[in-house]
């Protein structure tokens, strides 16, 4: 079973990568393990198809003590069955130092050979000259990587980039690095480069203390989608990360934002309710914030769950 990692900071376009993942290989039999730090996974519900068998593992990060275990399971679960390649996609602030002490431990539970091909690491060029030294686990992901995707290439400047090559070759000089805009690259390609050393391993910095705070907003209503788009720029700065799904008058659509680039994309699937999973950069605070630019422009009830 070949085993490929993908890192990637939140809103990097991880997904995106993992869907063109699937399509390129949809001859093949695949395995989908997606992490998210929410309880509840949004990311899932973009990509859930009947092509491939997924196992979502919420409310924490994969390479943190608070759920390494289930982790390890799944990835040992996944060698009893006829998966030729499995993909997992970590959550945007994990720290994959010790993925190769976790790769060891599953080799004793797993039933078939186990073939990691490497980390593939997805950067916003947009973010992270910005992010990438206040926030350890970005450069982690780095140094960890076989593979470095400087993504959405189209909304930097060219000598930003040269900046973000400049740094990525700081902590790892051996990664191969590429250059995409919504992450369309030649993925065999990619794959086909991989080149996986051991590096040995080093104590993650994802611990239950470290984890950022995150909470749930649900909505019955129907809500207007021009207030919604007015309350999102009000508390994305606050945020790492918005992501999920809104029932506006006008229609359903995807919600993601990533710093102050908010983008609502219509959805054609039914959805019960609005549901948005917020990150915070701000720690407890944000549900003060939330609630507080909630109430300047709706009357209906919201629901928030930490």
């Amino acid at each position: 079973m070949n085993l490929i990692l993908i890192t990637g900071f939140l809103g990097s376009g991880k997904t995106t990568f993992l869907s063109n993942l699937l399509k390129e290989f949809s001859n093949k039999k695949i395995g989908v393990i997606m992490n998210e730090f929410g309880e509840k996974g949004i990311d899932g519900t973009l990509i859930k198809n009947d092509n491939f068998d997924m196992i979502e593992l919420n409310n924490g990060s994969i390479f943190c003590a608070c759920i390494k275990d289930n982790f390890i399971q799944a990835i040992a679960e996944f060698t009893k069955h006829d998966i030729h390649y499995l993909f997992i996609e970590s959550t945007g602030l994990a720290d994959p130092s010790n993925m190769e002490n976790i790769l060891d431990i599953t080799k004793k539970l797993s039933t078939k050979e186990i073939n990691y091909l490497g980390s593939i690491c997805i950067i916003d060029s947009l973010y992270f000259l910005k992010q990438y030294k206040l926030l350890p686990a970005l450069s982690r992901q780095i140094q960890y990587s076989n593979a470095v995707i400087i993504n959405k290439i189209d909304l930097q400047n060219e000598d930003k980039i040269n900046k973000i090559v400049i740094e990525i070759k700081k902590l790892n000089c051996n990664t191969y690095i590429y250059k995409t805009s919504f992450c369309c690259a030649k993925v065999k390609d990619i794959i086909s480069n991989l080149h996986y050393s051991n590096t040995g391993f080093s104590e993650t910095t994802n611990t239950r203390e470290t984890r950022p705070k995150s909470i749930i907003i649900t909505v019955n209503e129907k809500i207007k989608k021009e207030e919604f788009v007015k309350f999102l720029e009000n508390i994305c700065l606050d945020t790492y990360r918005i992501k999920g799904f809104v029932n506006t008058t006008e229609g359903i659509f995807e919600v993601s934002v990533v710093g102050n680039q908010i983008n609502l994309t219509p959805w054609n699937n039914q959805i019960k309710s609005t549901e948005i999973v917020i990150i915070s950069s701000v720690g407890i605070k944000i549900i003060s914030r939330v609630t507080k630019e909630w109430n300047k422009y709706f009357n209906s009830k919201l629901s928030i769950k930490s």
